[in-house]
């Protein structure tokens, strides 16, 4: 993943809008990220960190390769 050095993490949308991720596509990571982490708390904590952004980038590039969103449970590792 190509990461510009200019993302501001601090400004949540417009990160997210550089590294391709828009509200629809963001709202669809978080739902599989909650859906995979199994907890509401977990998953919201998660989404709060400034990392967010990256995190949502790398696996939206998942959900668009080959394998799709179905491909993504498989590449996330707990712990």
């Amino acid at each position: 993943m190509s990461v510009p050095n200019d993302v501001d993490l601090s400004d949540r949308p417009a990160a997210l809008e550089q590294l391709d991720v828009g509200a629809a596509v963001d709202s669809r990571i978080v739902s599989l990220t909650k859906g995979y982490v199994g907890s509401e708390r977990e998953t919201a904590l998660l989404v709060a960190t400034c990392a967010w952004p990256l995190l949502a980038a790398r696996m939206a590039d998942f959900a668009r390769s080959p394998e799709g969103e179905q491909g993504l449970p498989g590449r996330l590792r707990p712990g």
